[in-house]
């Protein structure tokens, strides 16, 4: 009774903190959990030339989903809504591509269609949930940097989790699986989480994608979004291409960003409170 009197007696401004600090904890837990997508589709024999071809479709995906569900945000003035959207059909539809049959000769041609299916939900989870966690830090003068620790600590620990119990007693295809469930507390904290009052509901324009074409400066971002989406993605295509050539077991990709994770708490944990910025 006491500590439940304690929780009910804390701020509404340390309130949001423990619960964004949950959200960004068990996403990246989860992403943790679900990050073995290359190894599973390299142990049952996808190509890696075809890697390359899913990169592209992927990377021309992920630019259309942000600018999708980002206008999306802005008409229906909820960051909010689509985190949990996006959570829910990303993590919802990802259980399915250990389902497809292998082996077959359309078993390509099913993975380089589902997955930027599956990319169109799962793309925009991490920049919707840091959205969420940043307009609402600025909002309500939290620190950033202590709400965003929780997500790079938990992500390290759950990768040395699924490398050394999950993998071992379930195989890589039962992480498709994990990942939701590990992902459903995120989803119900963001339901109670704060939205964000910083945005406001925008109507549609008259002008319509015409005059975004004949945006010089939007194009040029365009161009760019797509070239770095593409260099980010080789990272977690063909890492585990290059694990294996110089014979290290592929499922240790876990560790290797379980370390890289723990060394962004260096300069995540001293970053400032954020602070609302004016614009005029």
């Amino acid at each position: 009774m006491n500590k439940l009197r304690r929780l009910r007696s804390l701020s509404p401004e340390m309130a949001e903190t423990l619960r964004l600090a949950g959200v960004q904890g068990i996403f990246w837990a989860a992403m943790a959990v679900g990050n073995y997508q290359t190894v599973y589709l390299q142990s049952i024999g996808f190509p890696a030339t075809d890697f390359g071809l899913l990169n592209a479709i992927a990377c021309a995906v992920a630019i259309f989903a942000m600018t999708f569900w980002g206008t999306v945000s802005d008409r229906i003035g909820s960051v909010r809504k689509i985190v949990i959207l996006t959570l829910t059909l990303g993590c919802g539809l990802f259980i399915f591509v250990p389902l497809i049959p292998t082996g077959q000769s359309y078993s390509t041609l099913l993975f380089l269609i589902l997955i930027p299916i599956i990319n169109f939900f799962r793309v925009p989870m991490s920049p919707f949930v840091d959205n969420l966690t940043v307009r609402n830090c600025a909002e309500h003068r939290l620190n950033y940097g202590m709400v965003r620790s929780s997500g790079s600590l938990l992500f390290a620990i759950a990768g040395v989790i699924t490398v050394n119990a999950l993998i071992p007693a379930a195989g890589v295809p039962s992480t498709f699986w994990v990942m939701g469930i590990v992902m459903i507390p995120a989803i119900v904290l963001t339901y109670f989480c704060f939205e964000p009052q910083s945005g406001k509901r925008v109507k549609k324009s008259a002008a319509g994608a015409g005059v975004l074409l004949k945006n010089y400066a939007y194009m040029a971002f365009l161009i760019f979004a797509f070239f770095f989406q593409m260099a980010a993605a080789f990272e977690g295509n063909f890492l585990t291409y290059y694990m294996a050539d110089i014979q290290i077991d592929t499922v240790n990709l876990g560790l290797i960003l379980s370390v890289r994770a723990m060394m962004e708490l260096s300069l995540i944990h001293i970053s400032e409170p954020t602070r609302p910025i004016s614009i005029s």
